[in-house]
Order: structure tokens, then sequence, then C-alpha cells
């Protein structure tokens, strides 16, 4: 009894024996699950294997071959592949604080920094490499590197994203001191309260002229007299 291993060859059994396992021109046998039709006709999956065992008198190899597993469903090979990527996702830093109310002027003071994001979640493992046993008699190969045994460990998946960092709170509001309005004819503490003062002081020394004006007026008929 004689199997050919031509092109890629999907394997859910875990022994393989025969008389000759032949493996054609890059070809590859890869140990996986394999989906069948019931006799319903509906589609089912074996279940997933964790070794295989290659019993054979005689193995001839033509070209280059190799020996690999697919276990997980995904693209590509598990030992070429990494596992799936953490998805998951974690809360952002929290809000920093400012100083409430209004800031002093001219220019309030920033916001204190976020907190920092949670850390990510840890990354999917691989899945660990299953067993293969290979008992031959004979093995007929025309290079030294003929065949490739393929079965390294999955590695992990990357990491999750962690939380981001909140930027920095706004700046608290920027005012004028507040500046009261002058009141007329009274020092004030301002410059427009001082300058209704000396309008004040201007009318006081104008309103006192004709006074004494009037007196010298006397003075004068008084001499006349």
């Amino acid at each position: 009894m004689t199997v050919t291993i031509a092109g890629v060859v999907r394997y859910d059994d875990v022994v393989l024996m025969t008389d000759t396992l032949e493996f054609k021109t890059n070809s590859t046998l890869v140990l996986a699950p394999v989906t069948r039709l019931t006799e319903q006709g509906g589609p089912s999956s074996s279940a997933i294997p964790r070794t295989l065992t290659i019993v054979a008198d005689r193995i001839t190899i033509e070209d280059h071959a190799e020996i690999t597993y697919d276990l997980d469903g995904l693209s590509g090979y598990d030992p070429d592949t990494p596992a799936p990527p953490q998805g998951g996702a974690v809360s952002n830093g929290g809000n920093g604080s400012s100083i409430p109310g209004e800031g002093s002027y001219p220019q309030a003071s920033n916001g204190g920094d976020g907190g920092p994001g949670a850390t990510g979640l840890r990354g999917n493992p691989g899945i660990n490499a299953p067993t293969l046993e290979i008992f031959a008699n004979e093995v007929t190969q025309h290079h030294p590197d003929a065949i490739k045994i393929n079965f390294k460990g999955q590695d992990g998946g990357k990491g999750g994203k962690g939380g981001e960092e909140t930027e920095e709170t706004e700046e608290t509001a920027r005012k004028e001191p507040h500046q009261p309005p002058a009141t007329h004819g009274t020092t004030g503490t301002n410059a427009l309260g001082s300058l209704g003062a000396e309008e004040t002081a201007e009318k006081e020394e104008t309103q006192g002229y004709p006074e004494r004006e009037a007196q010298g007026e006397t003075e004068e008929t008084s001499r006349s007299s």
C-alpha cells in the first residue's frame, strides 16, 4: 500500500500507517482538523489532533517536502503565524485637576495632567506544537534538507492596546481686575477718580473770583469818598 502526498494534504488522524509514504515535489502534509460531509449532507469537523505517528516501511521524497500543523483554523500554518491579537479594551486615564474659579490676571494656571491609561491586556497565548513521531525502515531522498519538519510552537499574539493618558484640563478663566467707575468730584483710587477731583478744584477757584472783584470795587469806592 502506498500513500502519496501531492500538493497540500490535510490529515486529521493520529496514526498514518502504510508500506510506502511518497512525498511529491514541494508537497506538504498538514496535521489539521478536516471538515467532512455527514450522511445527512451537512458539514462536520473532526476533533483537533494533538499527535501524529507515522509508521512506514519506506519513505521517499522526490524533491523537497514539509510536515507541519494547522490547528487554529485561521489563515496560515500555526508555526508561521502568531495567535490572534488581543482585542479587549481598557479604560483611559483619569482627568486632571484644576483650581476652581477665576485665575489670576493676566494668565491663569493650566490644569494638572491627566492620569496614565490602564495597562493593556496580555496577548493570547500561542498553540503548543503537537507531538510527531516517525518510524521507517528506509528513507530515500535526493537532498540532505529534502524534508522540513515544521512543528515549532505558535508565537503568542500581540497584547491589547493600553488606555490613553487624558490631556491636561483647560486653563482656568482669565479676567482683568475689576475697575470700579469714578465718583465725580471725589479723589478716587484710580485715574478717572483723580481727574474728577481736579475738575472740582478748578470749579471752586472760578467761583471765588467774583467775590474778590466785588471786594476790590468796594475799596475803590471808599477811597473816592
